[in-house]
């Protein structure tokens, strides 16, 4: 039986959505306390672009998480434009001073891709970015994890 919450191979939840809604929130614990290691970091900042309210959000990560990757900025939009990730997600960065960034989905950079080019060719947003599409089915993981470590060393310039 594992005794660390990182040693547990994965997790589940059930978490109640801005709908009042439940669902079952699957959860990787070695990706989350390998990723709440890099955000923890002096100039590192989370910032969560979702769908579920901003009231919501925060108690689904503490439920999910342990505690863990709590300290993040919710990014929502209830227009459900196509487009509202990458536009939120643009608005976001623009108002922090367009620093470098990580964005990591499984569905809407290949969306933000297809109806922007601009956005596609890197012509829009900071010029300093990783763009991570994620596998629906497994979600984040540790690589993955590991080279948002290395970009964030790379424009950081220490390790986080």
């Amino acid at each position: 039986m594992p005794n660390d919450y990182a040693d547990l191979p994965f997790g589940a939840v059930w978490v109640e959505d801005h709908r009042g809604q439940t669902r079952l929130l699957h959860t990787a614990p070695a990706v989350i306390v390998e990723l709440d290691e890099i955000v923890r970091k002096p100039g590192v900042q989370l910032v969560w672009v979702s769908s579920d309210a901003p009231w919501t959000l925060p108690r689904a990560i503490e439920l999910a998480f342990g505690g863990r990757l709590a300290s993040g900025v919710v990014v929502t939009d209830r227009s459900r434009a196509s487009n509202w990730k990458m536009t939120q997600l643009l608005r976001y960065l623009r108002s922090a001073g367009d620093p470098p960034f990580v964005w990591a989905d499984d569905k809407a950079i290949e969306f933000a891709f297809r109806v922007s080019r601009a956005f596609r060719d890197g012509n829009v947003g900071p010029s300093q970015r990783l763009l991570i599409t994620t596998s629906p089915a497994t979600g984040l993981t540790l690589d993955e994890v590991e080279a948002i470590r290395e970009f964030m060393q790379g424009v950081i310039g220490k390790r986080p």
